[in-house]
């Protein structure tokens, strides 16, 4: 007989079994990364001529209140929680980290290359400032 993992999506609800309740939190925020990690190479492999540049790394991981962080030798860092996202939320947060391994800083040319990549870049920062924390767990 198979073992079933501690936590798992079946039909349409999570089950997390008996013996991995004490842990329940890190079952969600494992079985969250695992979903995240394939997502997010698609979305970096497919936005990265589009922007110009490319991460040294990939993680996944907590950030606190922050959605993602691009650390500056070229590292990128997703809280697990992007996973909950909608895609096109998914897509402006991948933007809004790759976006300054060539703009480092907030300015004018970083928002025009981000609009060059999601032209409706300021509905989607607008959504994710009024819904975020609805994805908190």
């Amino acid at each position: 007989m198979q073992k079933l993992p501690p936590l798992r999506l079946y039909q349409s609800r999570f089950e997390l079994q008996r013996d991995a309740q004490a842990r329940g939190r890190e079952e969600f925020i494992r079985w969250y990364c695992d979903r995240l990690r394939p997502i997010l190479d698609t979305q970096i492999a497919a936005l990265v001529k589009r922007v110009g540049a490319s991460p040294r790394s990939v993680q996944v991981r907590e950030l606190g209140y922050r959605w993602g962080s691009c650390g500056h030798k070229g590292d990128l860092y997703f809280h697990w929680r992007v996973a909950m996202l909608p895609q096109t939320m998914i897509e402006y947060v991948v933007v809004h980290e790759l976006v300054p391994l060539i703009e480092p800083h907030h300015t004018h040319k970083f928002w025009d290359r981000v609009e060059r990549v999601v032209s409706d870049w300021c509905d989607r920062k607008r959504w994710l400032a009024e819904n975020g924390s609805s994805y908190n767990l």
